[in-house]
C-alpha cells in the first residue's frame, strides 16, 4: 500500500468497492426519521408562536379601562 522512495512515501491508489451493509440499511432510515421529526417539530413550534404572537397583539388593541368603565355604567344601570 506504501512505497518509499528515497525518504518519499508514496501511497498507492487502492481501489475499494462501496457496499451498503445492513448496518447502513438500519441506520439511515434512522437518521432521515430523526431529521424528518425534527423539521416537523421546528413547524409547529414556529406556528404555535406565530399564533401566540397574534393572540397577542390581539390583547394590546383591546381597551380593558374603557371596557371596565362601561362594566361599571351598566351594573350601576342594572341595579337601579
Amino acid at each position: 500500500m506504501f512505497r518509499v522512495y528515497g525518504g518519499a512515501v508514496f501511497m498507492k491508489k487502492a481501489r475499494l468497492k462501496a457496499s451498503y451493509t445492513i448496518e447502513a440499511a438500519m441506520i439511515i432510515p434512522l437518521v432521515f426519521t430523526t431529521i424528518l421529526i425534527s423539521v416537523k417539530s421546528g413547524v409547529i413550534l414556529h406556528e404555535k408562536v406565530k399564533e401566540a404572537a397574534l393572540s397577542y397583539a390581539n390583547m394590546k388593541e383591546i381597551d380593558a379601562v374603557s371596557q371596565v368603565r362601561t362594566m361599571k355604567n351598566v351594573n350601576i344601570v342594572l341595579e337601579e
